[in-house]
Order: C-alpha cells, then sequence, then structure tokens
C-alpha cells in the first residue's frame, strides 16, 4: 500500500471520530429521537475477489432532523491477511417514514485497495430500503486503469521466428479491479436476544478485461444485542467459484442507539452501517504474446537473420528468402547491419555459390550445421529448418575471411584466406582440394572448429603472425592427405595462446600439430585430445612439435592425451633454442606408437618439465629424451615398450636441475632403460619397472649433486641393473630398496668426490650383486648396508684406483647367497694405485659362495684399514683358496690396522680366516678376535707377512682340515691368546718364520684334539723371544714343540704353566738344528699321559748340528706318566759351554728315565727333583763334560742313580 493511501485512510477515520463526538455534544440535550456516532470493529473472512481481512469502521452523523432523517460519514480502514490496507469514505442520506416504519437510503462512496503489486480505487453508489421487507442495490465503477500489470515471464522453450528477427513467447500477468452490481432481498425472522435474525438472497454482477462472474447469493444477519453483530453469506460464480464468507462485529456505542422519546423498532436501523462489499474485488489475468527482438550477447543488438534458399525469390526473410541467384543481395544487407547471420539452405544436393569475400561482423552459415544461436533472453536457440533433410553447400573457389566473421557448415573447393583479421570462426564446414585454411595475423579470438580438410596442398591449417595478440582455437577438425598437419607461428612481437584439442589428422608429410614462436614472440599453449598418424616425410616429420627461437617465450605448453602413430620423425617433440627462463611444460597421458626418431623428445627447457602417464610403444629411437633441461623435471608414471635407444633418456641438464623419475614402466629396449647423462642437481629414480633392457637397466653418468635411486623393480637386462659412473662433480648417491634380478646387479663408477650408501636392496641372479669403483682423485665415503644378495658372482664389490680416497667403506648387515656354480665370492674389496680405503665390513651373512667370503685386497702403494666384525660366513666351497676372510697386502701397500673381530666362519674349503702381508711395508697392526671357525679346508685361521704388532685372541677354531691358528713370517709382536682350537688336522697353534723378529705370546689357549698343540718353528734368520703360557693342550701328537733351524735364533723362550695331557710323542719338546741357538725356560707345567712308545718324552730338548744354547731351565714341572723319558736333554751337537738346570721338578711313572741328560759339555744341575715309579734309572746322565751338581733329589721305585 502506497504512504499516501495509508494517510488519507488513516486522517478519514480520525476526522469521523472527531466528528462524532462533536455531534454527541450536539444532541444531547435534544428530545425528540436521533441517530449516534458509533464505531465498529469487525473481521470478515475470505470472499469473491479479496482475502480475508480485520476492519476499522465508523459511523457519523453530520446532519440530521430528529426523528425524521440524518445525512452521515461512513468510513472504514482495513487490513488484509497479506497486510496489504485499504478502506472507504462513504456519504449517505436516509429519510425515516414513520407511517411505515420504514428507512430509505442513498449514497455515494470512495474505495481504495492495496495489493501487493497495485492500488485499486472506484466510486460506488447504492440505494436501500429497510422495512418488513428490505432491499438493497450497489454500483461499483473503477477510476483510473483497473487493468494493471504485475509480472512479465518469457516462455524458455520456443522461440518464434519471423522476418529477419527471433522472439520469444512473452506471458504477461494481470490484476484486474472488477466493475458490477449486486442486489439482494430479505426479512426478518425472528426475534434474537434483544436484537433479530434476518435473512436475504440476491445475486451479482462483475466483470473486467473479458472476465465475468455473474452468481447468487444468501446471507443471514444475526444482531443478538445492539452491540454484536455476525454475518453468515454463501455466493457461488463461475469465476469465483463457491465462497462461504463469515463476518463477525462489534459496534460502540451500539447500533441504532437513540435518545427521545421511542419510536417504531425500524428507526434503530437510521445509524447502522451501509451494507456493501467489503472491499473491490480484484481477479488475476494472463495474456500470451511475443517478446521485442531477442538479442545477440556478444553484439547486445538484436538478432538480423538474412535467409537465403535454393528455393527462395524473394527478400531474405524466414517466410521469403533469397534465392541463391541474389546471394549477393544477402551479402549487401549483411553490410548494412553488422553482426548479421546469412542462413543458408539447400534442399538439393550439389548447389554451388561462386567464391565471395564475407563482410565483416558477419556469419554465413549453412543450416546442414543444426546451427544454434545464443540469446540473452532465451540462452541457446535452434534456427529454424534444423530438422529437414537438407545438403551441404558448396563455394566454388578461395573463400575469404574479414574480421568478426563466421563460416559454418560449408564445403570450400578451394582455400579459405584471411589476413590482418580478428575474431573469425570457421566451424563445421569441409574444405579440400587448395591450401585448406590460411591465416595471416588473424588475432583476437580465432576458432577453427569440427571442420573436415582434404587433400590440402600445404598445410592443412596455418596461422602466422607477427603482431597483435590471438586466442587461437583449433579443435575437433579431420585433416586427412594433406602436404601439412596444423601450424600455428609467431613471429616479431606477437602474442599467441593456442588450444589445439580433438583433432583427427592422418597421411601428412609435415608434422601433423606444429607450434613455433620466433624472435620476441610469446604464448601459451595446449594440445589436448588429438589423434596424429602416418606423418612420413623425413626425420623432421614429428607428430606433434612445439618450438621456440631467438628472445621468444611461453609461459605454459601442455601436450595431454593425444594418440600419435607412424611418423618418421618424433612422436612429440618439444625444442626450445631461445634465452628464456620459467616455461611450465605438461606432457602427459599421450600415446605415442612406431615413431622412428624418440617417441617423446624435449630439449632446453629451464622451467618446469612434467613428462607423466604417457604410453609409447615401438621406437626406433629413445622413448622418451629430455636434452638440456634445467629446473625442475619429473617424467613419472609413464609406459615404455621396445625401444631401439633406451626407455627414458635424460642428457646434458648441468645446471642445477631437479629430476625426478618416478613410477614408470619401461620394457624391452636395445639400450638403456633408465638413461642419465651430464646432470647436476639433484635426482631421483624411484618406482620404476625397467625390464628385458638389452644393456643396463638404470644407467647414471656424470650425474652430480644428489642421486637417489629407490624403491625400482628391475629384472631380466642384459646389462648392470643400476649403473652409476662419474668422472667429474661431486655427488651423493642413495640407491635403496630396489628389486633387482636377472641383471648384473648394481654398479658404481666415480672419479671425483662422492658418497654412496646402498641400502635395502633385494638383488637376485645377478651377475654382480653391486660394485663399485672408484678411481681418479675421487673422495669417497660408502654405505652398503641392509641388502639381500644371492645367486651372483660378487655379491659385494668395491674396487679403488688411481690416488681416490675412501675414508669409510661401510659393508653392512647384507644377506648374501651364491651360486656355488658359478665362481662367486660374497664382499670384495680391491684397492689399486694410490688409492686410500678404510673398510668396515659388519654384521653381514655370507653363504653358498665358491670364493672367498670376505677378501680385502690392497696392490701397489694404495693402503687402507679394515675392520670385519660380526660377520657369518658359510659354505665357501671349490678350492683350497675358497676362504672365508682374508686380506691381502701386495707390492708396497700399506694398513695401518686389520681388525678381524666376532665373525663365525664355517664350511670353506679354503681358510677360515687368512691374513696375508707380501708388500713390503713396516708397523701393521692386526686383530683378529672373538672369531669363531669351523669345519676349513685350510687352516683355521692363517696370518702371514705381518711386520707390526699381530693379537690373536678368544678364537674358537675347530674340525679344519689343516692347522687350527697358523702364522708365518710375522714379525713384531705376537700375540695368540685365549683362544680355543679343536679338532683340527693340523697343529693347533703354529707359529712360523724364516725371517725377521718377533716376540711371540701363546698364552691362555685351549687346545685339544690337534696334531701339535702350540708349535714354534724358526728358520732362515729369523730371530725371536717366545712365551707359551698357561694354555691348556690335549690330545696332539706336541703339546708344545719349538724347533729352530738354519742360522735362527730363540733369544729367550719361556714354556711355563702350561696343562698338557694326553699327548702322543711329546708334551713339550724343543729342538735346535744347524746354526740355531737360543734360551728355554721350561717351568711350572703340568704334563700327563704321554704314551706312545719309548721315545714319548714329557718334557725333550734337543740340539743337533752347530746349534747352541746358553741355557736350558727345566723349573718345578710336574710330570706323570710316559712311555718314554719324563725329562730328556740330549745335545747331540757340536758346541761348548751348554748349561743345563733340571730343578724342583715332580716326575711320576716313566717307562724309561726320570731324567735323562746327555752330551751337555758346560754345567749341569740336576736338584731337588722328586721322581718315582721310573722303569728306567731315576736320573741318567751320559757323556757329560764339564761340571755336574746333582743333590737333593727324591728318588722311589725305581733303579739307584748311575
Amino acid at each position: 500500500m502506497n504512504n499516501f493511501s495509508k494517510i488519507t485512510y488513516l486522517t478519514a477515520v480520525w476526522l469521523l471520530a472527531l466528528s462524532a463526538s462533536a455531534v454527541a455534544e450536539e444532541t444531547n440535550s435534544e428530545k425528540l429521537p436521533s441517530v449516534s456516532p458509533q464505531f465498529g470493529i469487525q473481521y470478515t473472512t475470505e470472499g469473491s475477489g479479496f482475502e480475508s481481512l480485520g476492519s476499522l469502521d465508523a459511523f457519523v452523523p453530520v446532519f440530521q432532523t430528529n426523528g425524521k432523517n440524518v445525512t452521515f460519514v461512513q468510513g472504514r480502514l482495513f487490513l488484509d491477511n497479506d497486510s496489504e490496507m485499504g478502506g472507504h469514505v462513504l456519504f449517505g442520506h436516509r429519510i425515516y417514514n414513520p407511517e411505515k416504519d420504514q428507512v430509505v437510503g442513498t449514497y455515494i462512496a470512495y474505495d481504495g485497495r492495496d495489493t501487493e503489486e497495485n492500488y485499486f480505487k472506484q466510486l460506488g453508489f447504492g440505494f436501500e430500503s429497510l422495512s418488513k421487507v428490505d432491499f438493497r442495490a450497489n454500483a461499483y465503477l473503477p477510476l483510473g486503469d483497473s487493468r494493471q500489470q504485475v509480472g512479465n515471464s518469457i516462455n524458455t522453450g520456443t522461440a518464434v521466428f519471423s522476418g529477419n528477427s527471433v522472439f520469444a513467447q512473452q506471458l504477461r500477468s494481470f490484476e484486474l479491479g472488477l466493475h458490477g452490481i449486486d442486489a439482494e432481498v430479505g426479512t426478518k425472522l425472528a426475534r434474537l436476544g434483544s436484537g433479530d435474525l434476518r435473512a436475504y438472497a440476491g445475486g451479482y454482477y462483475f466483470s473486467a478485461g473479458g472476465k465475468e462472474a455473474f452468481g447468487w447469493k444468501t446471507r443471514l444477519e444475526a444482531r443478538p444485542t445492539n452491540f454484536v453483530g455476525v454475518n453468515l453469506s454463501l455466493q457461488h460464480d463461475a469465476l469465483f467459484d463457491t465462497k462461504a464468507v463469515v463476518s463477525v462485529g462489534v459496534n460502540f456505542p451500539g447500533s441504532g442507539a437513540k435518545r427521545g422519546t421511542k419510536q417504531n423498532q425500524n428507526w434503530a436501523r437510521m445509524g447502522s452501517f451501509v451494507e456493501r462489499r467489503t472491499t473491490i474485488a480484484v481477479t488475476n489475468d494472463t495474456q500470451l504474446g511475443l517478446s521485442a527482438a531477442l538479442t545477440n550477447p556478444a553484439t547486445g543488438n538484436a538478432w538480423n537473420i538474412i535467409y537465403v534458399a535454393d528455393t527462395g525469390n524473394s527478400n531474405g526473410t524466414v517466410e521469403s528468402p533469397y534465392g541463391f541467384d541474389k546471394f549477393s543481395q544477402a551479402l549487401e544487407d549483411a553490410k548494412g547491419k553488422p553482426g548479421s547471420l546469412i542462413y543458408v539452405r539447400s534442399n538439393i544436393n550439389e548447389n554451388t555459390l561462386p567464391a565471395f569475400e564475407i563482410p565483416n561482423l558477419t556469419e554465413v552459415a549453412s543450416s546442414l550445421t543444426r546451427r544454434t544461436i545464443d540469446t540473452r533472453e532465451l540462452g541457446i536457440v535452434g534456427l529454424p529448418f534444423a530438422d529437414l533433410d537438407v545438403f551441404s553447400t558448396t563455394i566454388q573457389g578461395d573463400f575469404t575471411l574479414k574480421s568478426n566473421t563466421i563460416l559454418n557448415g560449408f564445403t570450400v573447393n578451394g582455400t579459405v584466406l584471411g589476413q590482418n583479421i580478428s575474431d573469425v570462426d570457421i566451424i563445421n564446414n569441409t574444405i579440400q582440394d587448395g591450401e585448406g585454411i590460411n591465416l595471416t595475423n588473424a588475432t583476437g579470438k580465432v576458432n577453427i572448429t569440427n571442420n573436415t580438410i582434404l587433400n590440402s596442398q600445404a598445410n592443412a591449417i596455418i596461422i602466422s603472425n607477427d603482431s597483435g595478440n590471438a586466442e587461437v582455437a583449433i579443435q575437433d577438425n579431420q585433416i586427412n592427405n594433406s602436404f601439412g598437419g596444423v601450424q600455428v607461428r609467431a613471429f616479431d612481437d606477437a602474442k599467441v595462446n593456442s588450444n589445439i584439442t580433438g583433432n583427427t589428422i592422418q597421411d601428412t608429410s609435415l608434422a601433423g600439430i606444429g607450434v613455433e614462436f620466433n624472435q620476441n614472440s610469446q604464448g601459451n599453449v595446449n594440445i589436448a585430445d588429438n589423434t596424429i598418424s602416418n606423418v612420413v616425410l623425413d626425420e623432421l616429420s614429428d607428430g606433434i612439435y612445439v618450438e621456440l627461437f631467438d628472445n621468444a617465450s611461453a609461459d605454459n605448453i601442455s601436450i595431454n592425451n593425444n594418440t600419435v602413430s607412424d611418423t618418421t620423425g618424433r612422436g612429440i617433440s618439444i625444442a626450445n633454442f631461445a634465452e628464456n627462463i620459467g616455461i611450465n611444460l605438461a606432457i602427459t597421458g599421450n600415446t605415442v606408437n612406431r615413431s622412428d626418431a624418440e617417441g617423446i623428445g624435449v630439449e632446453g627447457i629451464n622451467g618446469t618439465t612434467g613428462v607423466s602417464n604417457n604410453t609409447v610403444k615401438d621406437t626406433l629411437s629413445e622413448g622418451i629424451s629430455l636434452q638440456q633441461i634445467n629446473g625442475t623435471a619429473t617424467i613419472s608414471n609413464n609406459t615404455v615398450e621396445n625401444a631401439a635407444g633406451s626407455g627414458i633418456s635424460v642428457t646434458d641438464s648441468v645446471d642445477n636441475t631437479n629430476l625426478a623419475i618416478t613410477a614408470n614402466t619401461v620394457d624391452e629396449t636395445d639400450a638403456q632403460g633408465i638413461a642419465v647423462e651430464g646432470i647436476n642437481g639433484t635426482t631421483t629414480i624411484s618406482n620404476n619397472t625397467v625390464k628385458n633392457a638389452l644393456d643396463e637397466a638404470i644407467n647414471l653418468t656424470n650425474a652430480t649433486g644428489t642421486v637417489d635411486i629407490t624403491n625400482n623393480t628391475v629384472s631380466d637386462n642384459q646389462g648392470n641393473g643400476i649403473a652409476i659412473n662419474n668422472d667429474s662433480g661431486d655427488t651423493e648417491i642413495a640407491i635403496q630398496d630396489n628389486q633387482i634380478s636377472n641383471s648384473l646387479g648394481v654398479t658404481t663408477a666415480v672419479s671425483e668426490n662422492t658418497q654412496v650408501a646402498i641400502a635395502n636392496n633385494q638383488i637376485t641372479n645377478d651377475l654382480n650383486g653391486t660394485v663399485i669403483d672408484l678411481s681418479g682423485t675421487a673422495t669417497a665415503s660408502a654405505q652398503i648396508s641392509n641388502n639381500t644378495i644371492t645367486g651372483f658372482n660378487s655379491g659385494v664389490f668395491v674396487a679403488a684406483g688411481d690416488v681416490s680416497d675412501v675414508d669409510n667403506l661401510d659393508i653392512t648387515n647384507n644377506q648374501i647367497t651364491g651360486l656355488l656354480d658359478n665362481l662367486s665370492q660374497g664382499v670384495t674389496v680391491q684397492v689399486f694405485d694410490d688409492a686410500k680405503v678404510n673398510s668396515n665390513i659388519t654384521g653381514n651373512t655370507i653363504q653358498d659362495t665358491s670364493l672367498a667370503g670376505i677378501g680385502v685386497e690392497f696392490n701397489q702403494n694404495s693402503q687402507g684399514n679394515v675392520n670385519i666384525a660380526d660377520n657369518t660366513i658359510s659354505n665357501v666351497v671349490l678350492d683350497e683358496l675358497s676362504d672365508g676372510i682374508y686380506v691381502e697386502l701386495f707390492d708396497n701397500a700399506s694398513a695401518d690396522n686389520i681388525s678381524i673381530n666376532n665373525n663365525t666362519v664355517s664350511d670353506t674349503t679354503g681358510r677360515g680366516i687368512s691374513i696375508a702381508n707380501f708388500a713390503e711395508n713396516i708397523g701393521i697392526n692386526l686383530a683378529i678376535t672373538g672369531n669363531t671357525v669351523d669345519t676349513t679346508g685350510a687352516e683355521g685361521i692363517a696370518v702371514e707377512g705381518i711386520n707390526g704388532t699381530t693379537e690373536v685372541s678368544n678364537n674358537t677354531v675347530t674340525n679344519g682340515s689343516s692347522k687350527g691358528i697358523g702364522l708365518t713370517n710375522n714379525t713384531g709382536k705376537v700375540d695368540i691368546t685365549n683362544n680355543i682350537v679343536t679338532d683340527n688336522q693340523g697343529n693347533g697353534i703354529a707359529v712360523n718364520n724364516d725371517s725377521g723378529n718377533a716376540e711371540i705370546a701363546i698364552k691362555d689357549n685351549q687346545i685339544s684334539d690337534n696334531q701339535n698343540g702350540a708349535v714354534i718353528d724358526l728358520s732362515g734368520t729369523a730371530t725371536a723371544s717366545a712365551e707359551i703360557t698357561n694354555n691348556t693342550i690335549t690330545g696332539a701328537d706336541n703339546g708344545v714343540f719349538v724347533t729352530l733351524a738354519d742360522d735362527s735364533q730363540l733369544d729367550n723362550v719361556d714354556i711355563t704353566a702350561n696343562f698338557i695331557d694326553e699327548t702322543f710323542l711329546a708334551g713339550i719338546g724343543v729342538e735346535f738344528n744347524q746354526n740355531s741357538q737360543g734360551n728355554v725356560n721350561i717351568a711350572n707345567n703340568e704334563i700327563s699321559n704321554v704314551e706312545f712308545d719309548e721315545f714319548s718324552d714329557g718334557i725333550y730338548i734337543e740340539l743337533f748340528d752347530s746349534a747352541a744354547t746358553d741355557g736350558i731351565s727345566i723349573l718345578t714341572n710336574t710330570i706323570t706318566n710316559t712311555t718314554g723319558r719324563g725329562i730328556s736333554v740330549g745335545n747331540f751337537a757340536e758346541n761348548t759351554e751348554t748349561n743345563v738346570e733340571i730343578t724342583g721338578n715332580n716326575i711320576d711313572t716313566t717307562d724309561a728315565q726320570g731324567i735323562g741328560v746327555e752330551g751337555v759339555n758346560g754345567t749341569t744341575t740336576i736338584i731337588n727333583n722328586e721322581i718315582n715309579n721310573a722303569v728306567d734309572q731315576g736320573i741318567y746322565v751320559e757323556d757329560q763334560t764339564g761340571s755336574e751338581n746333582i743333590t737333593g733329589n727324591t728318588v722311589t721305585n725305581t733303579r739307584e742313580l748311575e
């Protein structure tokens, strides 16, 4: 409701109230009956043409003659259920006839009503007669426009073509204020309380704008008091149907209130409210028509469609098109109305138009294309005749485009040309036998879509720009048998963004799709969902190529989901020869089959390169090749099969490149599966599957920076599973968690600074497990750990040469299982030239090798340290050189420290542990401690040529076919302590020297069931001092056996505190031969059960030839049960001044003399000995020269002393 009408209604009611009060005061003194003012409040339910509402009513007498007539004003203000207001102001006059008790009145009224959308007003007139029979008649006349529009909707499903325009069906909605009349007649039925009950019947007629309501109504009116009134009505008509309406009202001070003398009953009705319609009757109406001409949202103007048909002969409208012979007139019309569409329909085949030039801002379209147009009002609308059987229209000759033009749905026998144009569309055409589409400097939006191009003598589509900006869309075209496919070229300062998608291109000589940027041009490229096949001429006949030259740039190049097959060049080629940075390249989801060059080739990108989810098969070169890539490059989730070159190749990318080659599958390549060469930065090769390569599966050459090769699966390759060859640059290499089988293993060859970690790999049935080859000036550290290696020649092989330096070589916790049919070795470290290697070989499990389990070699001038610890080695089986562990030094090589600790070695046909120094060096510190060696074909532990400190301690050596512990020509300090040596077929512990000087200690060992227990054998020019102490020796030919020959010299030998039991030849035996010499101290030993023959002595010392000794001491030993002498000293040599002291010994039960001394030519002292149960003499001295002192001895149960 408008504010003016609200104020009007409220003011009218307020004035009525004031008037009522004033009139009431004026009539208080009158004696004749009068009419008093009153107010009413009323609620009425919904009725015909109105909503339910509540009202405030006022009745005010203005002029009256008491008892005769009254002129009054009646006002009403209401509010309906939609919160809309209305009301009326009514002026009436009533006359009372007392004789007939009849009231007759007339009125004129002004009504107003707000709806949600409009405001209606009307005049009302009425007549009433109230007596025994009541009659009322009312008329309602609208003021102003009684038909007012409330809505306007367009039918979006239907377009109407008329003339050269297109319209929409439009539905308009109206509200109608009805005019009409109503009348009723009625009478009193009965008294009701202090009032009455009346009944009425009548009819009505309302109409407006063709809407009519002609109906009947009935009404009951009950007034039980002067203050309360109730109305119930029922009405029916065709417009509003049947309505039941209830109205309840309350009046103050009461209807018909009167003052003065009593009057007849109808006098009270002089002050009642006039009975008429509550408010203006309003109904709704709709009207269907046409909208204004629909507009083209691209231009903002109404569509202008010029119709041409082969059957037309008139003015170019839809009703009467131009004929083909008047096509030029259609072009003239279009020139006059830019933005026009010339719509051509051919009802017969082979209709032809001559070559023509399309005007600016014009589209020429064939109805063959089922053309639609875009409208601002309805959206997309189909043009007429689209469902008819129509044919293509042929344009004979070259067709020339202008700016803002469209060619749609024609056959062009020639070339589509455009020069210096903008915003063109070439869609749904067949273009043949010319030079396809040739556009020069086509700027703005260039759309070439859904065309078929046949037999083009040049490129089927070529766009060449040297200025301006262009957005090029070339999509869903079919190109067959043309010299070239699609080419977009940018020169100078042109900017061209190319979107080339969904095209099918086959049988071309030049590239299927090519995009070039030259000089300072720039742009973006998207080439997607194209199918290209049979591009055949030479090595430059690529399926897809993008190239940049000079200073050109492209922010984004995207090559996605294309299918390329049978090319003599690359399948996909991206080459940046320009000086630029920041290119983002994505080559994703493509399929390339049968290319004579690389399947995918990329050169010179220096931004972000992504090659992913592509499938490349049957190439005559590399499957995927990246060259000179800088920045970030990712090659992932590709499948490459049957490539004549490498499956994936990355080369010459030396400027801080981050390369990731991940999750690819490479199968059947004639070269490497994955090859990386000349890259610097971070290289990650992970989660790839590579198989059936004729060369290495994964090969890196001069890949510097950080290299991470992880989680790859490599199988059935004729070269290495993984190979790294670096001769320059610093590198950190990690080769981890790979599965490698039926290949040549892992090879790393470097000559510069390198850190190598080879860990957690599974290597099966490979020629070599892991190989590291260091050369040049390489400074390296290497960790080879937690690998599982089975079936190989070399499980782990490390070679260092030149002046390389490996500060830390860790070979730890590997599981290595060889094949006995191969010449296999578990871990081998070889050092050459001037190289230096510190080796730490620990925690490995090695089995079933034919050569050594672990071997370390130093050659030439090499040097290093060795720690071999906590390894388990078993079943090393081939020949006598098949050692469990060996360390060897040759030439001038040196090793400061060699430590062989806590290893378990079993079942070898060679030595268990072998240390051999054949080099000319000094100062080696050797420790062989805590090892367990069982079942060897040669010595359990063998040491040769050590010239520093040798410690062999806490080892357990059993079941050897030769010596348990054998040391040969070891000089310096030699300690053999706390070992357990049992069941060996050779000597338990043997020290053999023929040169040099040694300090020998054999202490605290447990030696049992060996050939001899502890043996020292000196010959040549060897010199030594020896201590054989606190050993437990059982089950040997000789418990302790010391022999000297040639010119050897034993400055002092102490054989003390040993426990010796169950020997055959002697408990302790010492022999001097040739020119040897030395001093002997044998003390505090316990010797028992020396049993074989009469020569089986407890202790014997013998000198032969020219041998000599300054002194022999045999002190406080305990000897029992010998089949020979207890103690025997025999000097059969040519010498003088041999001094012998035999003191404090306890000898029991001997089959020969208790003590026998022969040929001593110096001082012989035999004192304080106890001899019991000697079968022969207790003490026997023969051929003695010099002084004798035989005193204090106790001899029992033997012959007397002689």
